[in-house]
């Protein structure tokens, strides 16, 4: 089988493709600064998932059946600063799956999403120079190295958006070569960086949702190693302790749609539902951001959990993203 034949059978872009829209890499300095921005914080989540999970987790925002390879992600819980989970491990279990959009279907996929600590900072500087600003990474985790894509917001879009070039970690040149010669640049947008996000936008709004943020209220403590053996080394690994998230799909259908609904799909309603903040320009010309809320019978629901030990920010907009100049 020649490499043409094998590209049409595993529906790998051809080579007009490749031409048009080559996958694109950073250059070395470019892609040290991204490693230092994300060493600058750690992990304090990780969540397990399966197939059904994460679909709960995407449908609490859109309809997962619905989902396509460019679904925009929303940048509205950015600038109302109520981001809940700023650095998290996503694992989701495709391993009995073939059809993934992962770029790598039938496996466990490992990901990683870290916002910027200082996230509000940016958001606001955004604001006041108009200018589009790296807010957190997506890194997504294969055997034979890492993919690292910045996120991007601006203020005045509804929506987030990532660069023309790609970072990376622990790859080597022949395996980015390997890369470039089988994939486009959208290709892997579409099938590395675009489906996590996805489901991390789901699952920040689940940790601020009024009926499903209890699930998150008593997680497993496990150890992740940060350093691993090397060579005949004795010295101690660094240990820290990682909260651990196991979401179950049954548990989050009856938090959402009522007892009994995990068994019966069909024409079930959410209790609660959320409805995405955006951006609105006005007849004055002056743009104006309209703050996420929720809708449905039980949107004043109150519970006692705290997941962070301090109170999760309401959904409410800051003042300094009121009004822009038109």
């Amino acid at each position: 089988m020649d490499i043409n034949e094998y590209r049409k059978k595993h529906n790998f872009p051809n080579e007009s493709e490749l031409k048009a829209d080559p996958l694109l890499f950073m250059a070395e300095e470019e892609n040290v600064k991204c490693h230092i921005e994300i060493n600058k914080s750690k992990a304090t989540d990780e969540i397990h998932l399966t197939r059904e999970s994460d679909k709960m987790l995407i449908d609490i925002w859109t309809d997962s059946s619905n989902v396509t390879t460019h679904v925009q992600i929303p940048s509205d819980i950015l600038f109302a600063g109520t981001v809940p989970l700023l650095d998290c491990i996503i694992n989701i279990d495709e391993r009995n799956y073939s059809d993934s959009l992962m770029l790598a279907p039938g496996q466990m996929c490992k990901y990683r999403v870290a916002i910027n600590s200082d996230y509000n900072d940016i958001v606001s500087y955004s604001i006041s120079t108009r200018r589009e600003q790296v807010i957190g990474y997506v890194i997504r985790y294969n055997i034979d190295g890492q993919f690292i894509s910045p996120i991007y917001i601006l203020a005045g879009n509804n929506h987030l958006s990532f660069p023309e070039r790609l970072g990376y970690k622990n790859m080597s040149d022949e395996t980015k070569s390997a890369y470039k010669e089988f994939y486009t640049h959208t290709y892997v947008l579409a099938n590395c960086i675009y489906p996590i996000l996805v489901t991390w936008y789901g699952l920040q709004i689940s940790l601020l949702h009024p009926l499903t943020k209890i699930i998150y209220e008593k997680p497993s403590r496990v150890k992740l190693n940060l350093n691993a053996k090397t060579g005949k080394s004795t010295k101690k690994n660094k240990v820290k302790y990682i909260k651990s998230h196991t979401i179950k799909s049954d548990e989050f259908a009856t938090l959402i749609y009522g007892e009994g609904s995990s068994d019966n799909k069909i024409n079930r309603k959410a209790l609660v539902w959320y409805v995405i903040g955006h951006w609105r320009k006005l007849k004055n010309g002056k743009t104006v951001f309209v703050s996420p809320h929720y809708k449905g019978t039980m949107k004043n629901v109150k519970t006692a959990v705290d997941l962070r030990e301090r109170e999760i920010a309401q959904l409410e907009v800051n003042p300094i993203l009121e009004i822009l100049e038109g």
